[in-house]
């Protein structure tokens, strides 16, 4: 008797939500982002300076709705790889044009949210 892989639904929906996170922010779709946050986000961004700028789901909502315009198709680099599943929790990298983020998840009452997210710019990077 076959039964269902559980593991490749949870990591459809896990991709699922990345791809909300990232679309929405090239795309500028504050639905889109919403859709994939825990209201309680923390996003971070360890500077150069040794200091953290923080963010949460309501500012980085505003940030996407403030957005101009969208990345062109061309730009959207997206690289996403899931490092690591485990019960209702999810490590995955996320790579896009400028940045990459390591984002934790968490599911919901059966939905993948973005909980903890930690990045740094590509330019960043290369300042090390």
């Amino acid at each position: 008797m076959n039964l269902p892989d559980h593991r490749s639904a949870s990591n459809a929906r896990i991709l699922a939500a990345v791809e909300d996170y990232i679309h929405g922010w090239y795309g500028g779709d504050p639905a889109r982002t919403r859709r994939c946050l825990h209201p309680q986000l923390a996003k971070r961004l360890v500077k150069d300076d040794a200091t953290i700028e923080e963010l949460d789901a309501a500012t980085l909502i505003r940030y996407v709705q403030g957005r101009v315009g969208t990345a062109p198709p061309a730009t959207q680099q997206q690289e996403i790889e899931i490092l690591g599943v485990y019960g209702n929790m999810a490590s995955v990298r996320a790579e896009m044009n400028e940045w990459v983020d390591f984002l934790h998840l968490g599911c919901f009452n059966g939905e993948w949210k973005i909980v903890n997210a930690i990045w740094s710019s590509k330019a960043q990077e290369e300042r090390l």
